[in-house]
């Protein structure tokens, strides 16, 4: 477990915009805190975040950005870790009208990137989960944890 401040060490983030995407509901850690209570934050949250703070340095609101983190965190806990060896994009396809669906959020490994650059989404935002994390690892000089 990660404090705050570590946490935005990691991610390249001010302890007071974290606390703003806190507050605000952009950003939902995994456990919830009473006030007083110290804060801390599990493997999926340093995921979580580290994407949150690439999506938002691709100017993404950060409305828009936690709404997509709020996806990847179902999809991580499913998977239950993410290995250091592991290729894991996080992949948003918006579809033409003419689609069955406005837009798609899922995980994918490299060998699936192709065919989704096939299936010609109108956009297509792709974000390395497993690149931010290992990153976000290495700005705290921390090894994997369980």
């Amino acid at each position: 477990m990660w404090t705050v401040r570590e946490m935005c060490e990691a991610c390249g983030l001010g302890t007071w915009q974290l606390g703003q995407w806190i507050t605000r509901g952009h950003y939902r850690p995994s456990q919830a805190v009473r006030p007083g209570q110290r804060r801390l934050f599990d493997w999926c949250d340093l995921a979580c975040l580290a994407v949150m703070a690439e999506l938002c340095a691709l100017s993404l609101e950060p409305h828009e950005a936690g709404r997509l983190v709020a996806e990847l965190r179902g999809l991580l806990e499913q998977r239950g870790c993410v290995h250091q060896d592991m290729a894991l994009f996080l992949v948003l396809a918006r579809w033409d009208e003419s689609s069955d669906f406005a837009e798609t959020v899922w995980l994918s490994d490299d060998a699936g990137l192709p065919a989704i650059v096939c299936r010609r989404p109108k956009t297509c935002l792709i974000v390395d989960v497993a690149g931010a994390y290992r990153a976000a690892l290495a700005r705290i000089g921390q090894r994997e944890r369980p």
